[in-house]
């Protein structure tokens, strides 16, 4: 089955607070809050639906959707400016350590997360 392309919603500018969606055939299938503060974004929430229960019984993780996204808010961050992203691994950290590894991340003994952006 040919997977659906897939579009990110984000505001025009990134003032304070804001959320970026991740749609699939109209519909959220994720999304990432992130807060901002001068040069510095603190990743809130990173989040990709294991399935939607109006539309479909669909899984959409562990497809690359979460790194496609995490992808997307990197270059976001960098295009407003962002020098640092941060926040917090919550969850099976076992999978999510790895994977912000693999993504460039630093992470601390406490499970925090960080990266440096180069504007």
């Amino acid at each position: 089955m040919k997977s659906e392309t897939i579009k990110f919603e984000a505001p025009t500018n990134f003032e304070f607070c804001i959320r970026i969606r991740v749609i699939q055939s109209n519909t959220c299938i994720g999304y990432a809050t992130l807060i901002r503060k001068n040069n510095l974004a603190t990743l809130a929430d990173i989040f990709i639906h294991h399935h939607l229960m109006l539309k479909t019984h669909q899984n959409f993780r562990n497809q690359g959707i979460g790194t496609q996204l995490l992808n997307y808010v990197l270059h976001y961050c960098q295009a407003q400016g962002i020098t640092r992203i941060e926040g917090v691994a919550k969850g099976d950290l076992e999978k999510l350590i790895p994977w912000y590894k693999k993504h460039g991340f630093t992470i601390s003994t406490d499970n925090r997360i960080y990266r440096e952006i180069n504007i």
